[in-house]
């Protein structure tokens, strides 16, 4: 690889400021470091460029390492290590593929999504990061987002964190190891209806799925699993209407410290669980291995197995 190192600390080691660029590829990349300064980034894309594509580079020790912003990008194929901030940000993005980058030991997020809409977060890995490992911002208005077959482990916040995501799909994502929750869904997805499915969530030191503050209504839960976490397998710590179905999901061995449950439901209303899959070790729950939260009335299993 190049390596091209920022000749000033204060500025971009490379900086994109115009469309239809293409800078780097598959197995013929640059490696960009220096941007050390606090705010400033290794490969920064400037507001209202469109259609660059970023492949098969490696930004290293800058402050942030990739920063997007624009619409009609691919940022794929890219390694982004030990940056002092996030690995990778997209701000106010919109119809942007993020694919099969590694983002490790950066001293904040791997990747933090805000503020944009249409985004493909695919195929990714985020190991190892001070933060969370893939983010979609909590308090923005981001929708549309699709976040698939990604991998976090070994970060030391929540693994994936799908925050403010309207009309969003979570799915198929491997998320272990983390210091946090294996998989955070926030308000947002209940505005047009969000999917979480398929994904798998192991050994995290918090929930494996949490669900909280908001209406999800209109979100469905279906086929993950959640296993040996140190909290519940799947928790409800919101104070609204739970999902609007959540089926053939499954939990077993969320009980490390001993307090994780198989579900947790929180919430004050009704949560109907359809065809769910009970492992033993989910304590604290009695026989049906479920927290009520004191309200006998606010859970409904139906044709579960493993109890």
């Amino acid at each position: 690889a190049t390596f091209i190192e920022a000749s000033n600390s204060s500025f971009p080691a490379v900086n994109i400021y115009q469309s239809r660029v293409r800078f780097g590829r598959k197995g013929k990349g640059f490696t960009v470091s220096g941007a050390t300064a606090s705010g400033n980034v290794g490969i920064n894309v400037q507001t209202g460029v469109s259609s660059v594509r970023i492949e098969g580079n490696g930004a290293r020790g800058n402050f942030i390492g990739i920063y997007l912003r624009g619409d009609r990008h691919l940022l794929q194929g890219n390694v982004v290590v030990d940056n002092s901030s996030n690995g990778i940000n997209c701000l106010s993005c919109a119809r942007v593929t993020i694919r099969g980058n590694t983002m490790s030991n950066n001293s904040g997020s791997g990747m933090l999504v805000f503020f944009s809409t249409r985004v493909a977060i695919e195929k990714n890995v985020a190991t190892g990061n001070t933060g969370v490992g893939i983010s979609t911002d909590t308090t923005s208005n981001t929708n549309n987002l699709k976040i698939r077959d990604n991998v976090a482990t070994f970060n030391q916040g929540t693994g994936i964190r799908a925050g403010d995501v309207s009309d969003g799909l979570v799915q198929g994502n491997i998320s272990s190891l983390n210091a946090g929750d294996g998989l955070f869904v926030r308000e947002g997805q209940e505005q047009q209806g969000g999917k979480v499915s398929g994904n798998l969530l192991v050994g995290n030191e918090s929930a494996g799925i949490e669900f909280s503050d908001t209406d999800l209504s209109n979100v469905t839960a279906e086929g993950n699993t959640s296993v040996s976490n140190d909290l519940d397998g799947f928790e409800f710590t919101s104070n609204g209407a739970p999902l609007k179905s959540m089926k053939s999901n499954n939990s077993y061995d969320n009980d490390s410290p001993g307090s994780g449950c198989g579900i947790n439901n929180g919430s004050a209303q009704l949560l109907l669980v359809t065809k769910h899959f009970f492992g033993g070790g989910d304590v604290d729950c009695g026989s049906v291995d479920v927290s009520l939260a004191s309200r006998p009335s606010a859970l409904k299993v139906r044709k579960a197995s493993g109890l």
